[in-house]
């Protein structure tokens, strides 16, 4: 196991121990090494959000 799916792993379980029912990550959608971990991992892309920045 990688360090980013072991970091992943470990913020998943203790978020479910804590009681928790919904896990959240946020990426930006250029990052494809994030999208296949957080896919990888169980997650679906649920939200694509658009921003301005002045």
């Amino acid at each position: 196991m990688g360090v980013g799916k072991a970091l992943v792993e470990a913020m998943r379980a203790q978020a479910l121990a804590a009681g928790a029912t919904v896990v959240a990550a946020t990426y930006a959608p250029f990052n494809t090494a994030s999208a296949a971990l957080m896919q990888g991992m169980g997650m679906d892309p649920v939200l694509t959000m658009a921003e301005w920045r002045a």
